[in-house]
């Protein structure tokens, strides 16, 4: 994730820098998934399973303001 956002942040142009921001979102569903997944194969527990998505959370919602404010 914070590969696609240094990368689209130099880039030219805001709609660039959205699209970037977009794969970044990207990857943070397949990280979702990963968590889920290390839960179910039993490499992680409940609380730390809860903990991560509530970051990851956090993360998701961080991206979708930070392109809001690009569109403005």
């Amino acid at each position: 994730m914070s590969l696609n956002i240094s990368e689209g942040s130099g880039r030219g142009t805001d709609k660039d820098f959205s699209h970037f921001l977009d794969l970044a979102y990207a990857s943070s569903l397949e990280v979702e998934n990963l968590i889920y997944l290390c839960f179910d194969l039993l490499f992680i527990d409940e609380k730390v399973q809860r903990e991560m998505i509530e970051k990851l959370s956090e993360v998701q919602k961080m991206l979708k303001g930070l392109q809001s404010k690009l569109k403005q």
